[in-house]
């Protein structure tokens, strides 16, 4: 009997454990519940209630460590909360609010604090009392400023003030050294201060639908950053001290004024995600980018003028996404067909006029988007096994071939406006409606 009993010990203590832990984070979904008990109240979630304003009995919750108000219609925020000294997060996301009190500087054990879309216009100067906060979200507010007591918190490391109204960054920023991810998106900065770069425990930096014409040399000093967002801003040239990134997995450069990059870009060598869609200006690729050796996913679109892309994109085994559509000039580079691992290629617009006989080494393609060229015949996507969606609208084809039955695996198929004939659309669009859940073949008018 003694040879069972021990092994059992160990689930009986883990069962115990669990029904403590449960009944000590039970969440309350109801003030009326919790003050039938209201010393063992602690985290309550009352959402989508439409309370205009928090309710008082929550002054009798002392115990309250996790509070959630979040989708209601409050306005301002009580004295009294800094009475709920046991607080630790705080959710009043999605309401109304225009006023925090100075007493929240009270809550000394608060740690995560969620004030998004709200309609805050400052916070209280005692903010900076929450020494214990590690994470501040304030996206979707009319702060006009950047809120510089928050400056303070040097224990934060989740900073979120995206869709603001903030026009800069202050040089004091370089006191939050423990900050892993910074959000300051859609706000109205024009200068990036170099003191960015002395927030070493930084991993994900997100900058995107600002004002930023330059980036600092000293970005080079982000030694952990993984991910760095900068669309839509006004770069025209992207430093070479951005190859110290090592770490970097994402960088996204969308909607910018760029010409080419850096050859120290050929130093990410961790470097998955490269997107540069509508850079108009664009017009090469540094040889370097074939050191890429982890990238997957690529994207450069809507550039009349490149006109070619270096032989060494061949060397990127791990590519799986290639998107140079809308690139008037570049046609079909020859370079593409050596990308063994290649699923995605996005081609389209870009005055191709057929489609290459040796694609079928692209084994592993498995979408082919083509569009608006002046392709004249598809037979040689019928090689193309493994392929689940062909898009080949707007170009010059006349007819449909019989190999394209033969593509059991495809679930998309757009041939609209070509010039098919119609004995061929008659003839082919009843079978092709049997494996294709998404089937266009309208005649061009």
């Amino acid at each position: 009997m003694a040879l069972y009993m021990k092994p059992l010990l160990i689930p009986l203590i883990l069962l115990s454990s669990l029904c403590c832990f449960s009944q000590e984070g039970r969440y309350y979904k109801s003030i009326e519940e919790g003050l039938e008990h209201p010393e063992k109240v602690y985290n309550l979630t009352i959402t989508w209630k439409n309370l205009t304003e928090f309710p008082e009995e929550l002054i009798k919750f002392k115990n309250l460590k996790f509070l959630n108000l979040s989708r209601n219609k409050i306005t301002t925020v009580p004295e009294w909360i800094g009475q709920l000294s046991q607080l630790e997060i705080i959710n009043l996301k999605h309401n109304e609010i225009y006023d925090i009190p100075e007493s929240i500087g009270n809550l000394s054990e608060l740690k995560d604090l969620a004030l998004s879309y709200n309609d805050l216009g400052y916070l209280p100067s005692n903010i900076k009392k929450l020494k214990k906060l590690n994470a501040l979200r304030i996206i979707n507010n009319d702060l006009e400023e950047f809120p510089e007591d928050i400056l303070e918190l040097t224990n934060l490391e989740h900073l979120s003030l995206s869709e603001n109204k903030i026009p800069s960054i202050p040089t004091g920023i370089k006191n939050l050294i423990h900050l892993t991810d910074l959000q300051l998106e859609k706000n109205r900065i024009e200068v990036l201060p170099k003191e960015i770069g002395e927030l070493s425990n930084l991993q994900e930096l997100r900058l995107n639908n600002n004002r930023i014409q330059s980036i600092p040399e000293d970005i080079s000093k982000l030694s952990k950053l993984k991910v760095l967002y900068l669309d839509s801003n006004k770069l025209e040239v992207i430093p070479e001290s951005i190859g110290n990134l090592v770490k970097l997995e994402t960088l996204s450069l969308n909607y910018n004024n760029l010409s080419t990059l850096p050859g120290s870009v050929g130093k990410l060598e961790q470097l998955t995600h490269l997107q540069l869609i509508r850079n108009y200006n664009f017009s090469e690729f540094p040889s370097e980018i074939g050191n890429l050796k982890s990238l997957r996913d690529l994207r450069l679109t809507n550039s009349k003028n490149i006109k070619s892309i270096p032989e060494s994109l061949s060397q990127l085994k791990s590519l799986e996404v290639l998107a140079l559509g809308w690139c008037e000039n570049l046609g079909f580079p020859d370079v593409i067909l050596s990308i063994e691992n290649l699923e995605h290629l996005e081609l389209s617009s870009n005055n191709i006029s057929e489609i290459p006989e040796d694609i079928g080494q692209l084994k592993k393609l498995t979408r082919l988007l083509l569009n608006n060229n002046k392709i004249t015949t598809l037979d040689e996507a019928c090689i193309l096994d493994q392929l689940k969606t062909l898009e080949l609208n707007n170009n010059l084809l006349k007819s449909i071939p019989e190999c394209i039955l033969n593509m059991q695996r495809l679930k998309r198929l757009d041939l609209s406006w070509n010039k098919i004939r119609k004995k061929d659309i008659k003839k082919f669009e009843p079978q092709l409606s049997k494996f294709i859940n998404e089937l266009s073949i309208q005649r061009q008018n």
